[in-house]
């Protein structure tokens, strides 16, 4: 059996953010780069399988060379080899776009599951997995907390929007989206990290995936904006009833958030 696994190489959430003169992209040079969160839980699911099982886990990746510390670290964490699709030209790249080149790969490679993260935390589009699906016509469950595994199929516990649990049933070939709760990622070890280093890092230029004449990105960027931050802090006095009273009135009329 062969799992690939998406990683998509984030900005640190504790890394500045600088945006390019034309105020339509993050300038990259100084920034470090660390595996989507949502993506370590996906590897750890496969390596959890490959564990118990024997298999292959191949991690999936689409970015330039500063993807490469994030695919060392899952190297380091167990995934056997990996594969880097070189954005050269530093391409914009939807959604869709960046569904047809996973479908791509995976086609190339003859892998039997796809584990990713529900969703990256730098665009949050919680797309790519049911469109990378759909091309395939694979089976698919997003928002995936728990799985057990049965020969061929596997039964998938799916959170809902309202909490609610939902217990699919996925057959080979499948697509799993997980998210946080399914397990608890671990740590690469010393020899997971000197291991890592012997194992194959394959890189693909875009323009050799036979997608030139696809179309991979339909959005036009205009601008982006940082957030401002104002950080603002009113003391509510009075007695617990009363503080009670005028914070919701305070969140009602004033901040109209409830």
């Amino acid at each position: 059996m062969k799992i690939g696994v998406c990683v998509k190489a984030v900005p640190d959430s504790e890394s500045a953010i600088r945006l390019s003169e034309d105020m339509k992209k993050i300038v990259s040079e100084g920034l470090k780069y660390v595996i989507n969160p949502y993506d370590e839980y996906a590897l750890e699911e496969a390596l959890r399988y490959k564990d118990k099982n024997p298999c292959e886990v191949v991690v999936l990746t689409i970015g330039n060379m500063y993807a490469l510390e994030t695919i060392n670290q899952a190297l380091a964490m167990g995934a056997d080899r990996s594969i880097l699709v070189v954005n050269e030209d530093d391409k914009d790249l939807d959604t869709l776009g960046t569904a047809k080149i996973i479908s791509k790969i995976v086609c190339n490679e003859g892998l039997d599951a796809i584990y990713m993260g529900r969703q990256s935390i730098d665009n949050s589009s919680h797309e790519v997995s049911s469109m990378v699906a759909e091309i395939l016509e694979w089976s698919q469950a997003t928002n995936v907390i728990g799985i057990e595994y049965k020969e061929d199929r596997i039964t998938a516990v799916r959170e809902g929007d309202s909490g609610q649990h939902e217990i699919l049933l996925l057959r080979m070939p499948f697509l799993v989206g997980v998210t946080k709760g399914i397990n608890e990622p671990r740590y690469p070890s010393l020899k997971g990290i000197m291991s890592a280093k012997k194992k194959e890092i394959k890189k693909i230029p875009l323009g050799e995936l036979g997608l030139v004449d696809e179309k991979l990105s339909g959005i036009t960027i205009e601008k982006i904006e940082l957030v401002k931050i104002d950080k603002k802090c009113e003391m509510i006095d009075g007695d617990a009833d009363q503080a009670a009273f005028k914070l919701v009135k305070k969140l009602r009329e004033d901040l109209k958030c409830i």
